[in-house]
C-alpha cells in the first residue's frame, strides 16, 4: 500500500450529511485533519435533511473524495460518488451492504473486520470521530473553573433512569459543597431530567460550544448513554467520570456500547462512579484522543490505492 506522507496534488472532496450536529462534528474533524495532511482544492457539502443532492441533470461535480456520514445520507453518497467517479467513504457502519462503499472509517465497538475479500477496507477507530482539539498542553492550561456534567437521554443501550442520575448529582454536590457544579445537555436530553436535579447546579448556556465547556472544568461527568461525549471529553484531554445507569437488557448479552466502555475503561483514563467516590484519584490533564488524524493518513492511503487500482 503506497504511504503517503501528504497528498501530491489537490484533492476535491464532497461532505454529504443530514444536518445531525454529531454527523457534522465527525465530518468537521475528518475534514480539519485531512486539510492538515493534503492539498484541498474545494469542499463540497451537501445537506440531505434540506434536499441537499446533486439533479440527474447536473452536470458531474469535480469530486475526488465523496464523505458521509449519517444513515440517511447513504444513497446520496454512493450516487454522488458514482456520477463525479469519485471514491466513497463512510463514517459510521453502514446500513447497506459495505460493498457499495469503496471505504468504512467506524468506531471499533461496531464490531467490523478491518478487511473484506482478503483487502484493508475498514478503519476502526477508539470511539467516534470529533472536531474537537486540545492545543494547550497540561501545563498551559488555565485554573479549571468547576466540575462539568454531561447528560445526553433515553438510549437503546442503557435505561434512562432520571431519579438515579439526580441522586448521584446531588450526592457528589453535597460531597463537594465547595465546589461550582455546571450540567451541558444534549438534544436527547428530556426536560424533566433538568427539573430533578439540584437547584444550586446551573445550566450551560446552549450557544457554548462543548469544546469550551470541557477545557474548563475539572472534573468531568458523563450518562454512560452519550458515547460522543465520552470521546470528546478524552479529546479535549480531560478524564471521564462515568455517572451510574443500568444496562438494557438484551436477549444475548449485553449491549455493544455497555461492552464498550468496559473495554475503554482497561485503556483509558474512563472512571466509573464508584471509583471516584470511593477516593480514586483522578488525573487533571490527560494524552488527549486524536483518532481524527489517524483516520486521515488511513483514507489518504486508500485512496491512493484505490486510485492505482482504477
Amino acid at each position: 500500500m503506497p504511504d503517503l506522507e501528504r497528498q501530491s496534488s489537490a484533492l476535491s472532496i464532497c461532505f454529504v450529511h443530514d444536518g445531525k450536529q454529531g454527523h457534522l462534528r465527525q465530518l468537521l474533524g475528518i475534514e480539519a485533519a485531512l486539510k492538515a495532511q493534503a492539498p484541498i482544492s474545494s469542499a463540497l457539502w451537501l445537506d440531505v435533511s434540506k434536499s441537499g443532492t446533486l439533479a440527474h441533470d447536473d452536470p458531474p461535480p469535480t469530486i475526488d473524495i465523496c464523505i458521509g456520514a449519517g444513515h440517511q445520507t447513504h444513497w446520496s453518497l454512493i450516487r454522488t460518488a458514482r456520477r463525479a467517479k469519485a471514491m466513497s467513504i463512510v463514517l459510521m457502519r453502514p446500513s447497506l451492504p459495505h460493498r457499495l462503499f469503496d471505504a468504512i472509517i467506524a468506531p471499533s465497538h461496531d464490531g467490523l473486520k478491518a478487511k473484506t475479500h482478503g483487502k484493508p477496507k475498514v478503519f476502526n477507530t477508539c470511539g467516534p470521530l470529533n472536531n474537537l482539539d486540545s492545543h494547550a498542553t497540561c501545563a498551559e492550561k488555565s485554573a479549571s473553573q468547576y466540575n462539568l456534567i454531561l447528560l445526553g437521554g433515553p438510549s437503546k443501550h442503557f435505561r434512562w433512569d432520571e431519579a438515579k442520575l439526580a441522586q448521584q448529582v446531588e450526592y457528589l454536590i453535597t460531597r463537594n459543597p465547595s465546589d461550582t457544579w455546571k450540567v451541558m445537555t444534549s438534544r436527547r436530553t428530556p426536560s424533566s431530567m433538568i427539573e430533578q436535579l439540584p437547584k444550586n447546579i446551573s445550566q450551560i448556556n446552549e450557544d457554548l460550544a462543548i469544546d469550551a465547556a470541557i477545557q474548563e472544568a475539572e472534573q468531568v461527568w458523563v450518562s454512560p448513554d452519550s458515547s460522543n461525549m465520552i470521546y470528546e471529553t478524552l479529546s479535549m484531554g480531560k478524564a471521564v467520570c462515568l455517572l451510574e445507569l443500568n444496562a438494557q437488557k438484551k436477549l444475548f448479552g449485553l449491549p455493544r456500547l455497555v461492552k464498550a466502555q468496559t473495554a475503554l475503561r482497561q485503556t483509558h483514563p474512563v472512571y466509573s462512579y464508584e471509583q471516584v467516590i470511593s477516593g480514586e484519584r483522578i488525573p487533571d490533564c490527560i494524552e488527549p484522543l486524536n483518532e481524527k488524524d489517524r483516520a486521515a493518513k488511513w483514507l489518504l492511503s486508500q485512496y491512493a490505492q484505490w486510485r492505482k487500482d482504477r
